[in-house]
């Protein structure tokens, strides 16, 4: 049968076309196939589920909703192309739960999936460890390789005034997913304080560098000779108390700012601050001045040249300035970044290695790079007074000292800390036992 429709020609005249139906047919399931199904993989989208639940007059209360997230997926250690990849990991994804349980699975994005599980007998945190569980298995299939970062994102839906949407699950499952990734946990399930805390996150990612010139500041935590007790000199540290959401921590900001990749404009920015402030002010002047930089800025191009001209720009002596790193620093070298470390020594700039203990604590690290300072992290401050921590902090003290560098004890809360790490003939002390961070009116000398 044909469908006889009439439409206007661009020469004004009316033009008859004439559709066969059955053709039709075709180019309407085509168009809702284009609509409701991904175009690389043909895997079923939003639109999807959207149709399906509406049509059907499904209770969203009757479901859970579970956003899932993949780092990686590889099939036989081969490479295959893209889309075989996404659909692989469709095909695991399917297998997370168990099938009596998934109605509908849709794709998100390319390695995010959202699946409609009903609610059954099966209590939420049995769901949970069988999700993990059965992620763990298929780690060590042999047909898939699962990447163990992988993420849940829980939503249980209860109408709370806003309505009944598949945009608002997805809303939610979104902010439970974020939080998953962001507090390194398996699973997350959506209430208001996750939402709380990612948009909180969301506040610090797109204001951080817009206030990075005004609200945050840097405050200065002394470095505390042991011989005498007196002031050696001081660590910066951002500080930034919001206008809006309050203070910020320097964990927070760290974290949004590695988000953004702007690592590097924020160190910059922070050794500008810092040159400035021992500028102005003549407390900071000839007394050691540590600052923090990133493993990104140690090994990229432009470091020394900045600090060379920062200097210069204040009038800043380098015998006084010390640059903390991690060991991240040294582990992610690329080349530049023992060559940067050597020019810098060169120029009076001292090198401490900072949180010594927390990361891969490679004793090889003291003799292939030019280190001036260990500071031993305060998992092992805390650990004090007993027979294994006493053990393991002399004998990082005892290393340290045997490859020429001064040792700090980062997180000095306590008299006995005091005394045991004076015998140890620890260098240096930094703690809350003899000051707090403190902004610069607030120093002492």
């Amino acid at each position: 049968m044909i469908d006889w429709n009439f439409k206007l020609a661009s020469n004004d005249r009316i033009q008859i076309v004439g559709i066969d139906r059955t053709e039709s047919e075709k180019i309407s399931e085509s168009l809702l196939k284009a609509k409701m199904y991904d175009p690389i993989t043909e895997l079923p989208n939003v639109n999807y589920l959207r149709f399906l639940l509406e049509s059907k007059g499904v209770n969203l209360d009757d479901y859970y909703f579970f956003r899932a997230r993949f780092e990686m997926v590889e099939v036989n250690k081969k490479i295959f192309d893209r889309d075989f990849l996404t659909k692989s990991i469709y095909t695991i994804f399917n297998l997370i739960v168990s099938v009596e349980c998934v109605d509908y699975t849709i794709q998100i994005s390319d390695y995010s999936f959202l699946s409609c599980v009903k609610k059954t007998y099966l209590p939420i945190p049995s769901l949970f460890n069988e999700i993990v569980k059965n992620i763990s298995d298929l780690a060590l299939s042999t047909d898939f390789i699962v990447n163990k970062k992988f993420r849940v994102g829980f939503c249980d839906y209860h109408d709370n005034g806003i309505g009944k949407s598949i945009d608002e699950i997805l809303r939610r499952t979104d902010f439970s997913l974020r939080y998953a990734i962001n507090n390194n946990v398996v699973v997350s399930y959506y209430d208001a304080s996750v939402e709380d805390s990612i948009n909180r996150i969301k506040y610090i990612e797109s204001n951080v560098i817009k206030v990075m010139d005004d609200e945050v500041v840097l405050y200065f935590q002394p470095k505390i000779k042991s011989e005498d007790f007196s002031v050696y000199g001081y660590e910066a540290l951002m500080r930034w108390n919001s206008k809006l959401i309050g203070w910020v921590s320097p964990v927070e900001i760290i974290s949004a700012v590695n988000n953004l990749d702007l690592m590097e404009l924020v160190d910059k920015k922070i050794i500008i601050k810092a040159f400035k402030a021992i500028s102005e002010n003549p407390l900071l002047q000839k007394m050691s001045i540590s600052i923090n930089m990133s493993s990104i800025s140690i090994n990229s191009c432009f470091i020394v040249g900045l600090i060379e001209e920062s200097a210069k720009a204040f009038d800043i002596d380098l015998d006084y300035i010390d640059i903390e790193i991690t060991e991240d620093s040294l582990i992610d070298d690329s080349g530049n970044a023992r060559s940067n470390i050597d020019l810098l020594r060169s120029k009076g700039v001292s090198f401490s290695l900072d949180d010594f203990g927390k990361g891969y604590s490679s004793l090889s690290y003291l003799t292939s790079f030019n280190i001036n300072y260990l500071k031993i992290d305060k998992l092992f401050i805390d650990a004090l007074g007993t027979y294994r921590g006493d053990g393991m902090v002399e004998s990082i003290i005892k290393i340290a000292h045997l490859n020429g560098m001064k040792v700090v004890a980062e997180g000095v809360e306590n008299n006995q800390q005091v005394v045991i790490l004076k015998e140890m003939k620890c260098d240096f002390f930094q703690g809350y036992y003899f000051g707090k961070p403190t902004d610069i009116s607030n120093l002492r000398g």
